[in-house]
């Protein structure tokens, strides 16, 4: 299924200022990326259809798996992010009317990536918590306040 995946090795790397990076996750190595990739797709589907799992459960694991196979060389992030609105879209949750996904993510981004971190280890042994990257309590949205909102819209939040 899926065929325009990186065609060399990566890692996933963090930055520091001092001008040392630091290697954060090491994804699977290109020739085992698409059957990966076709396999978490097949479970999600399976899981799914048979409603073994309710999908606010199945999309983050689903998401965890993908940016930990990390398929391709830039953009794994962005495609999470489209990714997890489209399914959550599937799954009759139109959250992406409501909230911006990216934003949620920017606003709390060292979080996130530390929340992945810690999730991702040992996930090549399947033996991860992705507990740790589905619940991380500083990604989760808050009710908006009623000074967050316009004043139309004041006596509608309960």
């Amino acid at each position: 299924m899926f065929h325009s995946v990186r065609p060399d090795p990566s890692f996933v790397i963090h930055p520091h200022d001092d001008g040392h990076t630091e290697i954060l996750f090491t994804p699977l190595v290109p020739f085992e990326t698409a059957e990966a990739l076709d396999k978490i797709c097949h479970e999600y589907n399976c899981i799914l259809g048979n409603f073994e799992v309710e999908p606010l459960i199945a999309i983050p694991i689903f998401i965890h798996d993908f940016l930990c196979i990390h398929p391709f060389n830039d953009g794994n992030g962005r495609m999470s992010r489209l990714l997890t609105t489209l399914l959550l879209y599937r799954s009759g949750f139109y959250v992406g009317k409501y909230i911006s996904l990216e934003a949620l993510i920017a606003q709390n981004k060292a979080a996130y990536y530390e929340a992945l971190r810690k999730a991702g280890q040992h996930w090549h042994e399947e033996k991860e918590d992705v507990l740790l990257f589905c619940s991380e309590p500083s990604l989760q949205p808050t009710k908006p306040s009623k000074s967050d909102l316009p004043s139309s819209k004041k006596n509608f939040l309960l």
